[in-house]
């Protein structure tokens, strides 16, 4: 068989399996991770695969990264909003489809194009809230 035919699917092949494999750190995770961290995990990985393996995932809904953190976490497709702690970094998905349709409708009536939402809060948890 020439290197041609086979080559491509062997990538694609590894590049599915590095993405299983940093969705499972993702999912067992209570806290954001970063892709330093996850490929730390990974001893066969280098970062960059964890990069374009996380890239894959955002594109699927599966993962988001926290903008005010620069870390990952896993998701489902109905998850709006991340809200995080601020003193322990644990994070709650939260579904709010109403906001996020009031958003659209907002930036709909000022013809504005949404690209991308990413809601994320910043506050404290039951259990820090508690323990101060």
């Amino acid at each position: 068989m020439c290197c041609c035919t086979w080559w491509p699917e062997l990538k694609r092949r590894k590049a599915f399996a590095v993405d299983q494999q940093v969705e499972k750190i993702l999912l067992q995770c209570t806290r954001p991770i970063g892709a330093y961290q996850i490929a730390e995990r990974l001893p066969k990985v280098a970062t960059t695969q964890v990069y374009r393996a996380l890239e894959r995932l955002i594109a699927k809904d599966r993962a988001r990264r926290i903008n005010a953190r620069n870390r990952f976490v896993a998701i489902s497709a109905d998850t709006d909003l991340i809200a995080i702690c601020s003193k322990c970094d644990e994070f709650q998905l939260l579904e709010c489809p109403d906001f996020v349709s009031g958003l659209a409708n907002l930036c709909d009536s000022r013809a504005f194009r949404i690209r991308e939402i990413c809601l994320e809060m910043a506050g404290t948890c039951r259990n820090c809230h508690n323990g101060e």
